[in-house]
């Protein structure tokens, strides 16, 4: 969201700002070709990453929490109301988890990795090429298997990503 710079009023002590969206959200966002799929991955895992290192889950990865701009080659996570700490002992269990997602009871940073990995799988016919083939097998073990972090995915060759050289990752200053 942004200002769209003509609605800000101020009235007496009453000061307004109307917020415009930035991109495609909702069912808008979901990827439709394999790089859009690549760079869904890549926008996500890097909103994992840094929500994992903050010491938190999101627990709630599925399409209607993400955005993206126009042309579907950045993509970022919204709706953070259900993020917790990581390993705690939810005490709800969302379907779009699945029956793999927990590792002995608690969520973890590989619980929503398997998350996106069941979110991503939802474009499975996209997906065709052996490196896509093989990010989505890493990607789709179950939570108790998980043996990489968001960050280590992030240098899958599907992915491609610069590391902290990446600049298609998130929104950057004069975004529009």
């Amino acid at each position: 969201m942004h200002s769209d710079g003509e609605g800000l009023s101020l009235d007496a002590d009453k000061y307004t700002v109307e917020l415009a969206p930035v991109g495609l959200q909702l069912g808008d966002a979901r990827a439709s070709t394999e790089q859009q799929a690549a760079f869904s991955a890549h926008g996500f895992l890097h909103g994992l990453d840094a929500i994992h290192k903050s010491g938190h889950v999101h627990r709630d990865l599925r399409w209607a929490n993400g955005a993206c701009d126009i042309d579907k080659e950045r993509y970022f996570l919204l709706d953070l109301e259900l993020c917790a700490e990581i390993n705690e002992e939810p005490s709800f269990n969302l379907r779009s988890w699945g029956k793999h997602a927990l590792v002995d009871g608690r969520y973890t940073a590989a619980s929503d990795l398997h998350s996106l990995g069941r979110m991503l799988r939802e474009l499975k016919a996209t997906i065709v090429s052996k490196e896509g083939k093989a990010f989505m097998v890493e990607l789709c073990r179950p939570a108790r298997e998980q043996k990489q972090s968001a960050e280590q995915l992030l240098s899958h060759a599907w992915i491609s990503c610069q590391g902290e050289h990446c600049r298609d990752a998130g929104a950057h200053p004069n975004d529009v």
